[in-house]
Formats: C-alpha cells, structure tokens, sequence
C-alpha cells in the first residue's frame, strides 16, 4: 500500500525553461570576425564613393588627388572610433562634438597638400582651398562613419549608402569625362576601381550584415544558402558592367 502511494506520487513539476531543450547556437554565433567583416566592407564601400567625389574636385582645378581611398578609409574608421567613444562617454555633448570633428577633418584633409599649406606663406591665402578642395571631403568621410558605429552594422544603413552611391558615381564619371586631358583619363581610370571596390564591398556587405544578425539555431552557411552564391556572382557582374566601361572611356 505504501509502495502504491509513494509510486503515485507526482515527481515535482519543473519550471518552463528548467529541462526544456534549448536550440544550439548558430554557426555564427560567437564569432566577432563575422560581426568585424561587415564593418571592414562598409569602409571599404563609404571611401571609395567619397575617395571618387575628392577625385573630381581635384580634377577640377586641374590637380592630382591627394587624398585617395587609403587615406579616405582611414578617415571613415576615425568616424566610427570617435562615434563609439563619444556617444557612450559624452552622450549629450556629441552632437557638438561630432560636428567639429568632422570640420576638423575637413582642414585636416585639406592641409595634406604641401602646396596648400605653403599658400598662406606665399601670400595667398586663397590658394589653399584651390590647392586641394578634395581634401574637404575627409570631413564626409569621418561623418559616414558615424553611422556604423554601433555593436553590429545595421542592413538598413549599408543599403542605402549602396543605394545612393550608385547614381553619385554615375553622375560623378559623367561630369569627369568632360574636363581635358590627361586630366579626364586618370580621373576614369581611379573611378574605374573605386567603383569596383564599391559594387563588391557594397553587395558583400549587406550579405555579411544579414548573416552576422542570424538567431541561435539559424541556419548562415555557404552551402545551405544560395543567397551567397548569387550575391557574389551579381558583384561580379556588376563589377564587369560598370567598371569595364568606365575603364575603356579613360583611354587614350
């Protein structure tokens, strides 16, 4: 009778989440390489838009650029470390900041010219914007990355610079193909692969972003999803059919 009673007994009921099977992490989960990569490709795709637009003012006043998408890039990841820094420890103070950042880049950018800052002495001040004026667009490269300075790159916020830096370099090899040479040839030949590097970074970005926000038990592997394949093979069509163009226009 007392066995019967003691088997009758209910075993105590678990909590909900106590025993209940919990889904494996993905594949991605726990690899800051993966949340890394996307922001290195957004670099990429902001400086070589900017590091196009610098070249044509440049080509403007008939001048060599000076600052190219290396340094551009480095402007861009000035932006996202002081975006992290100055948000969290000077969160009502950053917009102030921010903007003076990005006005100081802008003369940082212009006074990489040894001819502008040789202007001044030389008694003429005016030279020194007219020396480099694409070196302003440092500025716009430290507020581009502004944007992606937060823990993991927004898919909304790289879709649209890809969107928008389209038609900017369309427009950008169009006004360029009209100055005279040997101006217009070696201002086609760096669009040609700052618009290569953009397409490409641009698409892979907006790959990597998706997959690096994939929940625990997602599935963000190459083999399993075709989405890769034909992201990169679209870059690489698209590399062909713009770049491959501009290219062939910038000949002699």
């Amino acid at each position: 009778m007392a066995a019967n009673e003691s088997a009758a007994v209910e075993a105590p009921a678990l909590p909900p989440t106590q025993g209940a099977p919990r889904p494996s992490p993905g594949p991605l989960a726990g690899r800051p390489s993966v949340q890394l990569a996307p922001l290195l490709l957004a670099v990429a795709m902001e400086a070589a838009w900017i590091a196009v637009l610098s070249g044509l003012l440049q080509e403007f006043v008939l001048k060599s650029p000076i600052i190219g998408f290396v340094p551009t890039a480095g402007f861009v990841v000035a932006g996202v470390v002081v975006a992290r820094v100055g948000t969290a420890r000077f969160p009502r103070q950053w917009p102030a900041i921010g903007t003076l950042l990005v006005f100081a880049a802008a003369l940082a950018g212009v006074a990489a010219s040894a001819a502008a800052r040789g202007a001044p002495a030389a008694g003429n001040p005016a030279g020194v914007l007219a020396e480099n004026p694409g070196g302003l667009l440092a500025g716009v490269a430290v507020l581009r990355g502004y944007p992606h300075a937060g823990d993991r790159l927004a898919v909304d916020t790289a879709a649209r610079a890809l969107f928008i830096g389209f038609p900017i370099l369309a427009i950008a090899a169009a006004i360029g193909g009209m100055i005279a040479e040997p101006w217009r040839s070696a201002f086609l030949r760096d669009t040609a692969v700052d618009a290569a590097l953009f397409i490409v970074a641009g698409l892979l970005t907006l790959a990597l972003a998706a997959l690096a926000d994939v929940r625990p038990g997602g599935t963000a592997s190459l083999r399993v999803n075709p989405v890769w394949i034909a992201l990169v093979s679209l870059a690489v069509l698209a590399l062909m059919a713009f770049a491959v163009p501009i290219a062939l226009a910038g000949g002699p």
